[in-house]
């Protein structure tokens, strides 16, 4: 089940296949469903949208509440030039506003605009902790450059939630390591397919591989620590000096 705040419908069957009791009705009482709208005290940023690029110096921070009729309550909005909310630049406002877009006008934290070309920006909004058991954060970022609109990520800390395979996000040294998990080695045969293919990759790499017709036997090999691969690599678009596939060390 996934859901959250805003019109969600819930169905609910039961009976389902392997059905083991056989019913004079099995397709019209097993099965309901209904629409609850589930409301939220939280306030989700909105503008600017995370990773934009807006064309315009200081821009209005706009939020909107979870609940469309929530009575007035208090908000913090908090903004800066990096995500930890801590620099002499931070600044920090208390906003009380009814459902809706709820809005804030930074000031003085946009002078850095003055001395630094392309600032990225840090925002953040949260209902007021007070009686609310602390704040839940929305966190955003956004980039001024004059003139221009668009996406673009282009601070090291707007990378922190991203998505990676075999890279990690090494955020202490404010760089980017290739993991040291496992790498995978696979290889394949023809099987009974007399044209089929037989190969092996190294990853997501082919090392060796060719449609070779009647019996064949190929060897591949590496470094056991380097992964790289010994020996000249022969695939259907990319060969060495050899005519044929060599025979090489196993791995070890």
């Amino acid at each position: 089940m996934s859901g959250g705040q805003g019109i969600n419908q819930f169905s609910v069957r039961v009976d389902l296949d392997p059905d083991l009791i056989e019913e004079m009705d099995d397709l019209a009482n097993n099965a309901a469903s209904n629409t609850l709208f589930i409301t939220s005290g939280d306030l989700v940023p909105t503008y600017p949208y995370d990773f934009a690029i807006v064309p315009e110096s200081g821009p209005r921070l706009k939020a909107s509440t979870g609940d469309p009729f929530a009575p007035v309550r208090n908000y913090i909005f908090q903004i800066d030039t990096t995500d930890l909310f801590n620099s002499p630049v931070m600044q920090m406002a208390m906003v009380s506003a009814p459902s809706g877009v709820v809005s804030w006008q930074p000031t003085t934290v946009y002078n850095v605009d003055q001395v630094q070309d392309s600032t990225v920006y840090y925002w953040r909004c949260s209902i007021d902790s007070t009686g609310n058991g602390g704040y839940n954060w929305y966190e955003r970022s956004f980039q001024f450059i004059s003139g221009q609109r668009g996406w673009g990520q282009a601070h090291y800390f707007q990378f922190k939630n991203d998505n990676y395979a075999d890279i990690e996000y090494d955020r202490p040294e404010r760089d980017f390591d290739f993991t040291s998990e496992p790498h995978e080695i696979a290889a394949w045969t023809p099987g009974f397919d007399y044209w089929g293919q037989i190969g092996w990759r190294l990853d997501l790499a082919n090392q060796d591989f060719e449609d070779v017709p009647g019996s064949f036997v190929a060897r591949g090999g590496g470094d056991p620590y380097t992964y790289e691969t010994w020996g000249t690599k022969w695939t259907r678009y990319v060969r060495g000096p050899t005519c044929h596939i060599q025979s090489r060390p196993r791995f070890r």
